[in-house]
């Protein structure tokens, strides 16, 4: 699915790696942070204020089964939107 999106923003990113788990699921895959409600507002479109901190890029990668330099692309490309 990623190839498919060839520049995801991290909510098309998070919603295509979600894969039929709850946020809060999410979650506690990226290992409690960010929390389930920040994924979902993160998902559904809410604008990002800030760069992730290396700490929350670590999580998610972890938690969506993607590299850090991923996140790290879908964060500046959500950032530029």
């Amino acid at each position: 699915m990623i190839a498919a999106l060839a520049r995801p923003t991290l909510a098309q990113l998070i919603l295509s790696r979600k894969v039929g788990r709850s946020f809060e699921r999410l979650a506690e895959n990226c290992g409690g942070e960010p929390a389930g409600r920040r994924l979902q507002q993160i998902a559904n479109g809410r604008p990002m204020r800030n760069f992730p901190d290396p700490e929350t890029i670590t999580a998610l990668a972890r938690g969506l089964g993607v590299s850090e330099e991923v996140i790290h692309a879908s964060a500046r490309i959500s950032l530029a939107s």
